[in-house]
């Protein structure tokens, strides 16, 4: 069952990872043309800013869930590489938990919030903010599913080493 949802989460970060990669891409290549036509004084896209900070925000809750998936999201590993093994793995599901707990709250949050944000719509494309709204409970929710599979894990006995991937090494043969 653990090597089903092992594999299910990594094509899940494999997809975010994609995500990101594409998102970064467009918004480096419509800075770039936005730039140069205002360089050479031809009239740019009013609404490349809005689709940028759209997928910027998308792309903050994508980092969340990979970095989290990873271990590298907010770890102090000067203490945790000085400590006993036990210890280590109290702290980090503690950790964990705190996690949780937090982004339960915003997930729920998200959700609430979505309503309300999809009856207005942004300034220049016309989209409903529920739709960008979205990536908070998306991304939040997704989150939290990544800490509790790392801390059952956790309390299962397997190490840090066993639960963080090497940096989704799997794409990288």
């Amino acid at each position: 069952m653990m090597h089903m949802i092992d594999t299910l989460l990594a094509k899940i970060m494999k997809l975010c990872k994609w995500c990101l990669i594409l998102l970064g891409a467009s918004m480096s290549i419509l800075t770039f043309v936005n730039a140069i036509a205002r360089r050479f004084g031809v009239s740019t896209f009013i609404w490349a800013d809005e689709v940028n900070r759209f997928f910027f925000i998308y792309m903050t809750y994508l980092g969340l869930i990979l970095s989290a998936y990873t271990g590298k999201q907010s770890v102090i590993d000067f203490l945790l590489e000085r400590m006993k093994w036990s210890s280590r793995r109290v702290v980090t599901i503690l950790g964990n938990l705190i996690c949780i707990a937090f982004l339960a709250i915003l997930t729920y949050g998200g959700i609430e919030m979505i309503p309300f944000a999809g009856m207005t719509k942004s300034s220049i494309l016309q989209i409903p903010l529920g739709f960008i709204y979205a990536c908070i409970p998306i991304g939040a929710g997704l989150t939290v599913l990544v800490y509790i599979i790392q801390t059952v894990k956790l309390c299962m006995g397997q190490t840090l080493d066993e639960i963080y991937p090497k940096v989704l090494k799997e794409d990288e043969g």
